[in-house]
């Protein structure tokens, strides 16, 4: 019987629901599913991506006990997080469930070989969006036929009792530390990218315009997406970058937001000039005639000016903490993980971080390129991304009010409180610091 529904639904799947001429009525296919959750209004939840919808089909054709169904969970909650849609709902229960599976190795042989290559051992949502996605995306990215080499990875089941069981175990090792290198490459045709883009920038006065939008023919078709993101963030303006297409005469885009800002309902605001686009409120996809770039930077930018959008550099936050209230408050925040696009992790101010010394340094710049930079307090370390230069500007302070997230770092056999500093400013009194306080009262025994 599943055979013969099968076939009923691939005939069928790609029948879409159309509109009565002259009517609002919906006509739907005669289907035994119809998989588009926006095809009617009603629908439980809708907010699927592409892997969430096909998860929750399977779902629907098979058991919850099928033996595939938890390996196709773990699929969809990593592209869940990958795919920057909504985290609520049942996108939350996707991923929640997921890492569940993933943290107990109730994953695919294959799979199980690319956590080890990337010593994982403990996963978060933030290792789906930060290692795990980029490695599998990066292949996509790199080759053309590259996502196959994705799926060969993630799909592979052992059998320890075939004679080839130890071959296939070094093909998968092999093909692991492979997905690796291709991510370190898609990392270095960013950095060469950035920096014409910022060259693009500088030499155009682009700095200013809001949104941003930067074209060249040299960009690398598949990591203009990562490079909107790094030019809106650093920038703070949404952000359009555009490279030349196979099509003669038309760019191909890829777009990241800042702010409140949503990104699609920006983009439908000029659709006239746009070939096709798609996407959602942080993330959209577009192509255009390259001849109508500088029209649409101008349409946008004189729409952005009339509406009332949130993209100033003030930082906000939802609470005042202190270092006293680790570790309990770390345990209080994983209680609502996990995190992402529409439930944001908590943000928090610290005032009066004060920063231990570590062999002699109040500070260690970390990652390629020195990227990060480690505080090391008492009860937590913190950390902060591209902060160097700012925090040399201010005068390598030793105190600091501090806002950023919480979160707990696990590696190995160690357990450590980490914050992420989001802003920070000098503070320079020092009589107010815990770290003081407590010196002084051990001081005043003496």
């Amino acid at each position: 019987m599943l055979e013969q529904n099968w076939q009923l639904m691939i005939d069928e799947i790609w029948n879409l629901p159309v509109r009565n001429p002259g009517t609002e009525e919906i006509i739907l296919p005669e289907a035994d599913y119809v998989i588009d959750p926006k095809a009617i209004e009603g629908s439980m939840f809708s907010e699927y991506c592409g892997a969430g919808l096909a998860y929750r089909f399977a779902k629907a054709l098979l058991t919850e006990e099928h033996p595939i169904m938890n390996n196709l969970l773990v699929f969809a909650s990593i592209a869940t997080v990958t795919d920057m849609v909504p985290l609520i709902g049942d996108n939350r229960t996707i991923v929640k469930e997921g890492l569940e599976h993933i943290n107990q190795r109730d994953v695919t042989f294959g799979l199980q070989i690319l956590l080890d290559r990337l010593k994982l051992n403990h996963v978060t949502e933030e290792d789906y969006g930060f290692l795990i996605g980029p490695v599998m995306n990066a292949s996509g990215r790199m080759l053309d036929d590259g996502p196959i080499d994705v799926v060969n990875m993630v799909t592979s089941l052992a059998d320890p009792a075939n004679p080839e069981f130890i071959r296939k175990t070094m093909y998968l090792q092999d093909l692991a530390d492979e997905l690796v290198e291709r991510n370190e490459k898609r990392k270095e045709a960013v950095e060469k990218d950035l920096i014409e883009a910022e060259n693009i920038i500088r030499e155009k006065t682009l700095m200013n315009n809001n949104p941003l939008i930067v074209y060249s023919p040299n960009f690398w078709e598949g990591t203009i997406g990562i490079l909107a993101g790094k030019l809106a963030e650093k920038y703070q303006v949404p952000c359009l970058v555009f490279t030349k297409s196979s099509a003669k005469g038309i760019a191909k885009g890829s777009g990241r937001t800042y702010g409140n800002i949503h990104l699609k309902y920006l983009l439908d605001k000029a659709s006239d000039l746009l070939v096709g686009y798609g996407g959602h409120a942080a993330a959209a996809g577009m192509s255009i005639k390259i001849t109508n770039i500088s029209i649409l930077q101008h349409r946008l930018k004189s729409y952005l000016k009339t509406e009332a959008v949130d993209t100033e550099s003030t930082s906000f936050y939802d609470m005042e903490i202190s270092e006293n209230d680790m570790p309990s408050l770390i345990h209080e925040v994983e209680t609502y993980a996990p995190y992402g696009v529409g439930n944001p992790k908590p943000v928090f101010r610290m005032d009066n971080f004060a920063c231990s010394p570590v062999a002699g340094k109040f500070y260690k710049d970390l990652g390629e390129n020195q990227i990060c930079t480690k505080f090391t307090g008492r009860n937590l370390t913190a950390i902060g991304f591209h902060l160097a230069d700012d925090y040399k500007k201010a005068g390598e302070p030793k105190i600091m009010n501090i806002i950023g997230t919480l979160s707990r770092k696990k590696f190995q056999y160690a357990t450590t409180i980490q914050m992420e500093i989001l802003d920070f400013e000098n503070a320079e009194d020092h009589s107010k610091s815990e770290f003081y306080m407590d010196l002084e009262k051990t001081l005043s025994f003496i």
